[in-house]
């Protein structure tokens, strides 16, 4: 992988800013939670202790109504406006509480309950097929279907109330009161009540009625039953009642919210904060406050962010808010943990935000009486840490762009500047294993500098010792001449003298090695010889297409092979170089074509342009070479002859051919490379001049 992909990769990290400045949000969202929930617990513990040290304030909360046992007691629901009676459940519909039901095998019973200022209403619904209206003849008013309304009177005795009517309309309310008869016999009268007031309205499942009367005349109780009148004899079902009392009950104490306690809230109340009292039955008998509807809080509807908002900081795991407009009641773990003694505090989900509670209890003495409950929504946290987090994705990603950016460009030069060095270093020796001269030197001090100048100092080291290793064999062949001298002239003086058979031969020996030592040194010396004139020669266009020609013609006199040209014809060929060398190059690879190639063989001299450049290729139909010798055929004293060459026993083969040519090519600026055919047919080798220059003759 390229080092600026891996940059890139590594810029990824940066993604990690938005993280955890994501995280550090969340953490500042539940310590804003937590704080919320401690000012709300304060606040609650404030109203709890405002109740527990005023005595009127725990009078009010020591009613029966808030404290005997739940069940069967009536909760007046608070009413906004008057209801209006007609019979008709109208303004009961829309309402968000629930009644109280019950039913037997014969007729069912719904009752709601409600209050606004004085009064009390109260909407009962009966199913019931066979409606038994009253008539005036009956004896008593209880011989036909009526409701029950069971309160206590001034002195607290149980006041019965009878309602019915004779047709749908105007009921018929009237109070049972003991009396004597003229016998002395105890009777219930019934006298007629003007106090409530409502109207009977008959349905097709039954009938229901809407009832009105004043809140003082309960005396703080009130049951209610439905008492179903068959016309059939059946003991099980005629005169069955259906309510919250039975027959001989007393009546119960009915739930309202309480005033004074409501106006004690109001000082506390703020805000979207709810304040609300229970008592320690679990009715709420007292709320100030309100909150805002889960639909009418601000909420980002659309975006990425406010997606991000709502999954990322908004709890949803959360159970829903519980509804005491229903049923009048609070029954949840918090207010059951408050009633045992203990403080709570819990959210809930709230729309989508989320909704904080606090309870504290109301302590009188060591007895708890109710509880405070305090709840507020998250919308102002949530509104916080949406500015924050708009602020921190804004600033979190600017900074990873341009912290990719600069690692991208960073990464950009870095590979720049080790890529020019790898280039370098790749020229900096050509295939024939001569070394440039030019090698770009770093002046950056840094790590790729001193690479780069590492490079530098290797480079000139290995030149230096290619240069000496060049001029070895001239400084031997100079240091060797003298002594040689000596040698022979020694054995040639020996020669002279009378020796036997044994000493001549060794005498001859050691002249015939003196001879092949001497032509060694001759050889080594033409090579130096060649050298120092190739440093003098002047340049001048030559026509490379004529000397070919005229030396091929040549060439076939003395040659065994059969020797070839092939130059396109009206076609130049001229180069910019040295006519002498230019011979003598050719002359070496024609010596070397002859004495590799068979009598009966080829030898090829062809002339071609490639591009701008002009090719000179000799080939012949000898042995094909050594793969790993193709590129050091051209250094010096390298030879793939045997040690006895097989046409010219007498003949000493040092390798110095093939790298005169390498010379002679290297001051033309020039290339020469030897390679087998590609029919493997024989060896070629190719001479690769510079771009050819306009000349004529």
């Amino acid at each position: 992988m390229r080092l600026r992909r891996q940059l890139l990769l590594v810029s990824l990290l940066g993604l990690s800013l938005p993280w955890a400045g994501c995280q550090y949000i969340r953490e500042m969202e539940d310590a804003l939670r937590q704080g919320q929930s401690i000012a709300l617990l304060a606040s609650a513990q404030a109203v709890a202790n405002r109740i527990s040290n005023e005595p009127a304030l725990l009078e009010e909360l020591q009613q029966p109504a808030a404290q005997v046992y739940a069940i069967d007691q009536i909760y007046a629901h608070p009413f906004p406006a008057p209801a209006i009676l007609d019979g008709y459940d109208d303004e009961w519909r829309h309402r968000e509480f629930d009644g109280l039901a019950w039913e037997n095998s014969i007729f069912s019973f719904h009752l709601q309950a409600a209050s606004h200022d004085k009064d009390l209403y109260l909407f009962a619904r009966v199913d019931d097929a066979n409606i038994v209206y009253y008539n005036p003849g009956f004896e008593s008013p209880t011989q036909s279907d009526h409701l029950v309304l069971r309160m206590h009177d001034t002195e607290g005795n149980a006041q019965d109330f009878v309602i019915n009517t004779s047709a749908p309309g105007m009921i018929n309310a009237h109070a049972a009161t003991l009396d004597y008869n003229d016998y002395g016999e105890r009777i219930t009268r019934y006298v007629r009540e003007h106090r409530i007031k409502g109207v009977w309205q008959e349905r097709e499942q039954g009938y229901q009625l809407e009832l009105q009367l004043p809140l003082t005349m309960t005396h703080g109780y009130l049951s209610v039953a439905a008492v179903n009148h068959s016309t059939v004899s059946d003991a099980t079902t005629a005169g069955a009642w259906l309510g919250t009392i039975k027959r001989t009950d007393n009546p119960k104490p009915l739930v309202k919210q309480n005033a004074v306690l409501a106006d004690a809230l109001n000082v506390f109340a703020g805000q979207d904060l709810r304040l609300r009292i229970t008592g320690r039955n679990q009715w709420l008998i007292a709320e100030a406050g309100r909150l805002q509807s889960p639909t009418k809080l601000p909420v980002e509807e659309n975006g990425l962010l406010a997606w991000l908002m709502r999954n990322l900081f908004t709890r949803t795991d959360l159970p829903p808010l519980d509804t005491p407009q229903f049923t009048g009641r609070l029954d949840a773990p918090e207010i059951q943990q408050a009633l045992n003694g203990d403080n709570a505090r819990t959210w809930y989900q709230y729309g989508v935000h989320n909704l904080g509670r606090a309870v504290v209890p109301v302590v009188r003495q060591t007895r708890i009486i109710g509880t405070v409950v305090v709840e507020q929504t998250s919308a102002s946290i949530l509104s916080l840490t949406n500015n924050a987090f708009q602020r921190l994705m804004f600033y979190t990603l600017l900074a990873t762009l341009v912290a990719g950016a600069g690692l991208v460009a960073y990464a950009t030069w870095l590979s720049l500047r080790i890529r020019r060095l790898s280039e370098a270093a790749d020229t900096a020796m050509r295939e024939d294993g001569k070394l440039e001269n030019q090698f770009p030197v770093s002046k950056a001090q840094d790590e790729i500098g001193d690479l780069n100048r590492s490079y530098a100092q290797l480079l000139a080291r290995l030149q230096e010792y290619t240069d000496y290793l060049r001029t070895l064999s001239n400084k031997l062949s100079h240091e060797l001449r003298t002594p040689l001298a000596v040698v022979r002239s020694s054995l040639d003086n020996l020669d002279n003298e009378k020796l036997d058979a044994q000493a001549k031969v060794f005498a001859t020996r050691a002249q015939e090695g003196s001879q092949r030592l001497s032509a060694i040194l001759n050889a080594i010396s033409s090579a130096s010889r060649v050298e120092e004139s190739i440093r003098t020669t002047e340049m001048e266009p030559v026509p490379l297409e004529k000397v070919i020609h005229e030396l091929t013609l040549a060439y076939r006199d003395i040659a065994q092979q059969h020797v070839v040209s092939d130059i396109p014809a009206n076609e130049s060929f001229v180069i910019h170089g040295s006519a002498d060398l230019i011979v003598q190059m050719i002359d070496k690879l024609f010596d070397n074509a002859c004495d590799f190639c068979p009598p009966e063989g080829k030898i090829v001299f062809s002339l071609r342009k490639l591009k701008d450049q002009v090719v000179l290729t000799v080939s012949n139909d000898g042995p094909l070479l050594p793969q790993k010798m193709q590129s050091q055929l051209f250094d010096s004293l390298v030879s793939i002859r045997e040690s006895k060459d097989k046409h010219n026993d007498n003949k000493i083969h040092l390798g110095l051919g093939l790298h005169i040519v390498r010379l002679i090519v290297e001051v033309h600026h020039a290339r020469v490379s030897a390679r087998n055919r590609a029919d493997n047919s024989g060896v070629e080798f190719e001479v690769i001049f510079p771009p050819a220059i306009s000349y004529t003759l």
